[in-house]
């Protein structure tokens, strides 16, 4: 079970209801960590206005009955979903989901209906939770729950110290850099794969690891909760060279490139056309407008229950260049045949004749990424 929020703070409305204990059902919500109320709009529009609010302090407490499963249709959340209805016995009849259910029963006893130790109501984004005082996700949830009302500031910021997010995550804070990256170019229509170069100014970069992403960046520090030590790691050198490294580190200033000696891979045997497996990545043709990203693939065709081998057939997806002081992506468009008709076929001597080189980019830094 993730994290969960565990409020102070409850505040529960009613509607009459024959099918419970106390003849009514109870919509509970919350005051979160700055106290403000969560979920009150839907919560004023379902409750019985002839029916007084009630607030309770949200201690562990025992006294829960399970009641029965019910099927709901579309009273505060999605419709046509089995719920639970639980007893709590200052007066509460709410519903759970089965999956809280089975947790609650895996972590704690039932006895006639009763669950046994004492709980919490707590909160995974919308859904209330029932949450046993007695398990692991308990001590977890705790700490989540101080961290959401923590607050870290600019002054705090210590370059190479190790920080903790409000979702209990760990960051190691680099610096505040501008921070580059790709986005819609609108000059060219807009086009989902025609993109530019754009900056993101003055961005607090941390690395976090085992993300797929190692570095990302922070245009505020809301989601900051503390300092896990003011204490420089011992790697926050190579941390630094390795962000220099990325491309958001810095502008793209110039293209370059080198020799390609590709090699073929083997060619499929099985499907039609097979993308053929590149030496070090794939393939850029260099040309006047920049450089074309390439695929090259084997072509078959079917005769008498088998594919014959024919020859290749080159794909351009993508043009790189540098127009206007600006690092650009454009798409080519590509004509696709349903019948997997190929416009042109080469042979391998044909290709190595093309200029093929691998591609990289130069940045203000000095330092040299490939076109991917």
């Amino acid at each position: 079970m993730d994290k969960l929020f565990i409020p102070t703070k409850l505040r529960v409305g009613y509607q009459k209801r024959d099918d419970t204990y106390t003849k009514r059902l109870a919509y509970v919500i919350y005051y979160d960590s700055t106290g403000k109320l969560r979920k009150e709009k839907s919560f004023e529009s379902w409750r019985d206005k002839k029916i007084d609010v009630e607030e309770f302090e949200n201690k562990p407490h025992s006294g829960f009955m399970l009641n029965k499963g019910v099927k709901r249709y579309g009273h505060w959340n999605s419709s046509g979903r089995s719920m639970i209805r639980v007893y709590d016995d200052r007066g509460i009849e709410f519903e759970i989901t089965i999956n809280n259910l089975m947790f609650a029963l895996m972590t704690t006893d039932c006895l006639k209906r009763g669950l046994e130790g004492e709980f919490v109501y707590a909160w995974h984004g919308t859904e209330l939770v029932l949450l046993p005082t007695g398990c692991e996700e308990y001590a977890e949830s705790q700490d989540f729950t101080s961290l959401q009302g923590k607050k870290i500031g600019s002054k705090d910021m210590i370059p190479g110290c190790s920080y903790r997010t409000k979702k209990a995550e760990d960051l190691i804070y680099l610096g505040r850099f501008d921070w580059f990256e790709m986005d819609y170019d609108k000059k060219n229509g807009g086009h989902y794969y025609n993109r530019m170069e754009c900056v993101r100014p003055k961005q607090y970069v941390f690395f976090q690891e085992g993300k797929y992403r190692n570095f990302i960046h922070l245009s505020s520090l809301s989601s900051l909760a503390s300092l896990n030590s003011d204490v420089v790691v011992s790697n926050y050198a190579d941390l630094m060279d390795q962000y220099n490294t990325t491309f958001e580190a810095s502008r793209v200033v110039e293209l370059g490139d080198r020799p390609y000696d590709f090699e073929l891979g083997e060619i499929p045997s099985i499907h039609h056309n097979g993308i053929i497996k590149m030496k070090d990545g794939g393939p850029c043709l260099k040309s006047d407008s920049g450089y074309v990203e390439c695929t090259i693939s084997a072509v078959r065709k079917y005769n008498n229950g088998v594919y014959d081998f024919i020859g290749y057939k080159l794909d351009k997806h993508r043009v790189h260049s540098i127009t206007d002081s600006v690092y650009r992506t454009n798409s080519i468009e590509r004509n696709y045949n349903r019948n997997w008709g190929v416009e042109k076929t080469y042979t391998e001597a044909e290709l190595r004749a093309m200029p093929f080189v691998k591609a990289f980019l130069i940045k203000s830094n000095h330092k040299q990424i490939l076109i991917p």
